[in-house]
This record gives C-alpha cells, structure tokens and sequence, in this order.
C-alpha cells in the first residue's frame, strides 16, 4: 500500500523521491516534520509525566464530579497518542528519507560520500535537527556563513544529481 503524501507548510513530500521537487523545498519540509515530531513528542512525554507525577497517588474525592480516580487524564493521553501516532510515523519516514540522502544506505554514500561530511552536517544540524543558523555554526564549528554556503551548495548538489543519486554519493 502506497503511503499519503505529506504535507508540512503547504509542500507535498512525494511518496518516492524525484519528479520536480527542489532540494530545498524538500529539506525546508524535513524541518517542519522534525519540529512538529518534537513538539508532539514533548506534549506526549508531558501527558505521560502528569499521569505518573500528579499527586500523592490516592483517589480524591473532594468535591470533583465524574473522574473521581483521574481516568479521564490517561484517556485523553492514550487518545491523543493514537490520533498522532500516524502523523509520528509519517514525520519519522520523512526524517529517515532525509537520513538517506544525507548519508547513504548504510553503505557509505548520500551527500557525505558526494560532496563531504561537513556538507552533510550542516544540512543535518539545519533540517532534521530544526536548528537555528547560529546553533548549525556552532555545532559544525564554523561561521554562520560559511554552514549557510554548505548548506547551499548541497541542494545544488541533490538538484544536480537528483535525490537517487544523492543517496548513492554520484560525484558531480
């Protein structure tokens, strides 16, 4: 079964990579998808530590009407988990796609093996990690700059050689 397109600020992540999507617009979307599967990630963690830190652990009564043993909080967590479990699913394909281009298939390859690791990197830090430009620099240990240009010169790289060629590291 074919997998929905997603959709992250308008852009369609196509279900297989090529047609005319631009690097940049795919990496732009990479980043809303890791920024949205955090923030969802976190609001799930914080459901799941009120549950298991809110009180002193015996049912109060004290006046509340209806969820008098708290059942009401873990139904909400449990329905908000399962509402966004396809959306977790789709955002950690979407990253592992980026992953991909990015590095390869485990063979060594992607944009590390194309054009250098610290291409990679910048992409990496910018897109799947949802940093800021100056985070990326500071991570990459370079100026703001000089990760921007990195970053810029590997789209052109992924529009030169396409995502498939990407993925096997096609020198340019």
């Amino acid at each position: 079964p074919k997998e929905r397109p997603h959709a992250v600020a308008g852009i369609i992540i196509p279900d297989e990579f090529g047609g005319s999507m631009k690097a940049d617009d795919f990496f732009e979307s990479v980043r809303e998808a890791a920024a949205e599967l955090e923030r969802i990630e976190r609001r799930i963690d914080s459901m799941r530590s009120n549950l298991s830190g809110g009180g002193s652990g015996v049912a109060s009564t004290g006046g509340q009407r209806g969820d008098a043993h708290g059942m009401g909080k873990v139904d909400a967590a449990v329905d908000y988990e399962a509402r966004m479990r396809p959306l977790l699913e789709q955002d950690r394909r979407i990253l592992d796609r980026a992953c991909r281009v990015l590095y390869g298939d485990g063979n060594g390859g992607g944009v590390a093996r194309g054009i250098g690791n610290r291409y990679a990197e910048a992409v990496w830090h910018r897109a799947l990690d949802a940093k800021t430009w100056k985070e990326v620099a500071a991570a990459c240990d370079a100026s703001t700059a000089t990760v921007r240009r990195w970053y810029d010169v590997s789209m052109d790289y992924i529009d030169a050689v396409g995502f498939d060629g990407a993925i096997a590291g096609e020198e340019v």
